[in-house]
């Protein structure tokens, strides 16, 4: 998935406005968070079957106001609703 993500990125010019930064630190992640406009989850089943519960990377990004986009995925729903988180 991520190679599908960063080829859509460079198909529709947008390394300049989008970031994958991958894991990091957590005194990095508010910082980072507090630089963000938008915060993008994806999500799928794992080959495996495996499937998150609810990221915490999504709770974190919605507890300092940030909008975000996310799936219709495994626990996201119960956290994320449509048109208002």
């Amino acid at each position: 998935w991520e190679r599908r993500l960063r080829t859509l990125i460079e198909q529709y010019q947008l390394e300049d406005v989008i970031e994958m930064p991958g894991f990091k630190p957590s005194h990095e992640v508010k910082a980072m968070l507090d630089d963000a406009d938008v915060f993008l989850l994806p999500s799928v089943t794992g080959a495996d079957g495996d499937m998150e519960g609810i990221p915490v990377a999504l709770m974190e990004a919605m507890a300092v106001g940030i909008p975000v986009v996310s799936t219709l995925h495994s626990g996201i729903p119960e956290l994320v609703e449509a048109d208002k988180s």
